[in-house]
């Protein structure tokens, strides 16, 4: 087990891989009253490819399939969960992402209870071919009721213009079309080629005995043993880009249009994990000066009427795909399509205030320094840096040293010929 401190934020933790391949990050926070573990599978929606070793024929898994393995370990045919959890005073959920599936429980009790109950229900749960029909029809239902969700339509259809092949235009959830086409048998597949502890990570987060901790989990695993893996890669390329510029209307039940507007950014294949969060984080500095809600051009474009309190920005980098989308509701079409356009190209073409850039550092590190005393956010934060191999506490550094100059070379990134345009209009419009 090691040890590793940082003065600069007040923070240490401890690491320790186990003979299994299970790797884990403890975060003692003494005085501290809630307790949150994290188990994470390296497995998301993404992942829909695979090579497997000895084998010259990728597999393809439908969509939706890690979501779908993440419903039915909350629908063990021996117990339920949910249930044991509460039992011991604790609350356990998961989420899913594009790279990993997340379970997780937090309590103010004494937490060892709860690491057992979610190592086993991670790592032995049997699910059956009638809970994965039961499970079937509660993820189509999901699925179906986001048609009345507007902004994730919107999300969904205009991901599909602005990339091509990239599983990152299909849902997390799936499709209805791909949940019906999953079967036991690749389910149980999927699971048996990742969910194993040398494919997962563990981050604990808490005022806890490391020591008494790591025995624990150690005589726990016993039971799940090294193997190698069965994974030669995991197939997944960065998509091409579609270099026009492209405006589409579409006719909803809504009764205020909305748009959404987004360009690609150019990814460098070479760059670290640390150098593309770190590019993320130039951009949103960048667009913070021109979009955010303390900048004067966001302010103009209230006054003006051309968005309202929806109006939301992102930007997202990533291995293999990277955007910026604006989002917002307008009476105002083409002005407010107009207004946005203008000022995408002036974050290119416009030097941002040197001020405004200083303010949005001071803000954007505040928030990230905030994190380390809110125990739920700690640990989500730590696991999403910690499974692309970043330290988030040595990433501070990072963070205060971007200066303007990193600012202003981050604009080349930005891909204004894979500019997409999408409105949903009402359909008397």
């Amino acid at each position: 087990m090691k040890k590793y401190v940082y003065p600069s934020v007040d923070e240490f933790f401890y690491e320790h891989v186990f003979e299994n391949g299970l790797k884990i990050a403890i975060l003692p926070k003494p005085g501290f009253s809630k307790t949150e573990v994290n188990l994470a599978v390296k497995f998301g929606s993404l992942h829909e490819s695979v090579l497997l070793k000895n084998s010259l024929d990728p597999i393809t898994f439908p969509a939706g399939v890690a979501h779908f393995i993440e419903h039915l370990l909350f629908e063990s045919d021996e117990s339920n969960p949910t249930a044991a959890f509460a039992r011991i005073g604790a609350s356990v959920n998961a989420y899913t992402t594009y790279d990993r599936t997340n379970y997780y429980f937090s309590t103010t009790n004494e937490p060892t209870l709860g690491i057992k109950l979610l190592i086993n229900m991670v790592l032995k749960t049997k699910f059956t071919k009638k809970s994965v029909e039961k499970e079937s029809k509660i993820i189509t239902q999901e699925i179906t009721m986001y048609e009345d969700d507007y902004e994730q339509l919107i999300y969904n259809d205009f991901m599909q213009k602005l990339y091509q092949n990239h599983p990152i235009i299909r849902d997390i959830a799936g499709t209805v079309k791909s949940v019906s086409e999953t079967t036991y048998e690749t389910l149980n597949q999927v699971y048996q080629l990742f969910y194993h502890p040398s494919n997962m990570v563990m981050v604990i987060v808490g005022d806890v005995d490391v020591e008494a901790l790591i025995r624990l989990i150690e005589s726990e695993l016993k039971q799940y043993p090294k193997r190698p893996s069965l994974i030669e890669k995991q197939l997944l390329k960065e998509d091409e880009f579609i270099l026009n510029q492209s405006l589409e209307f579409k006719h909803k039940e809504i009764s205020i249009p909305m748009l959404m507007m987004g360009v690609r950014l150019k990814l460098d294949a070479q760059s670290s994990m640390q150098e593309q969060l770190l590019d993320d984080v130039k951009l949103s500095f960048l667009l913070t000066g021109a979009f955010g809600k303390g900048a004067k051009p966001y302010h103009d474009l209230m006054k003006k009427h051309l968005i309202n309190d929806s109006f939301d920005y992102f930007e997202s980098f990533e291995k293999t795909y990277g955007h910026i989308i604006l989002f917002t509701e307008t009476k105002k079409v083409e002005s407010t399509r107009l207004a946005l356009t203008q000022l995408l190209h002036d974050v290119i073409n416009e030097n941002p205030d040197a001020l405004q850039f200083s303010l949005s550092k001071r803000k954007i590190i505040g928030e990230y320094l905030q994190i380390f005393n809110n125990i739920s956010h700690l640990a989500n934060s730590f696991l999403e840096y910690y499974l692309k191999d970043v330290n988030m506490f040595e990433f501070y550094q990072s963070l205060e040293a971007i200066s303007y100059e990193d600012v202003l070379s981050i604009r080349d990134k930005i891909n204004l010929s894979t500019l997409m345009t999408l409105v949903y209009l009402p359909k008397d419009d």
